[in-house]
């Protein structure tokens, strides 16, 4: 275990949470996110695998939401790193390109309005701040989600900039600073 709230568990995820986020990735929740190959039983285990990577890399990744109540998988919520142009966000200036810390979640659709994603997303914000001590995080978030964008501002990040979410759909850029450091 990562991190525990009220009502939920963040957990690394390991390879046999491959069927639950399958279903997570096909509920039809996330129609503003391109799709980087089928969606599939291997799409769902090269995540895991990359999360895997990242937190033996990194120390961090995106980590399973599991609901107390039931032990169920219902999401990811956690930090990984992304690259952007920090001068104007575009994809033509890579010069400029670097790594970042975003905050990221997703919930299982038929669970939205319950406040798992703000519950989540509040947690990893204060475990990025005050345990990985992380100077700053993002969140790229597509400019019709209006839902992701209450979480972001809910758990105090603020509008940044525009950009393009992996140099293809146009997103809004919410950051927040650690004031700690």
């Amino acid at each position: 275990m990562i991190l525990e709230t009220d009502r939920l568990i963040l957990r690394n995820f390991v390879m046999k949470d491959d069927k639950a986020l399958l279903e997570i990735f096909a509920d039809g929740g996330m129609p503003h996110l391109p799709q980087f190959g089928p969606l599939d039983i291997d799409y769902a285990r090269g995540f895991i695998n990359r999360m895997i990577e990242n937190y033996k890399d990194n120390g961090f990744g995106l980590w399973a939401v599991i609901e107390k109540s039931t032990g169920n998988l219902i999401g990811y919520c956690g930090i990984h790193k992304v690259k952007i142009n920090k001068a104007d966000l575009s994809a033509k200036a890579l010069a400029k390109e670097e790594e970042m810390p975003e905050l990221a979640y997703r919930i299982y659709k038929k669970l939205w309005g319950k406040g798992f994603a703000t519950e989540a997303a509040k947690s990893v914000c204060d475990y990025a701040f005050n345990v990985l001590n992380l100077p700053e995080i993002i969140s790229c978030i597509a400019h019709d989600n209006n839902r992701s964008l209450r979480v972001a501002e809910k758990v105090g990040l603020t509008y940044w900039k525009d950009g393009l979410f992996k140099g293809i759909t146009p997103c809004r850029i919410y950051k927040k600073i650690n004031l700690r450091i």
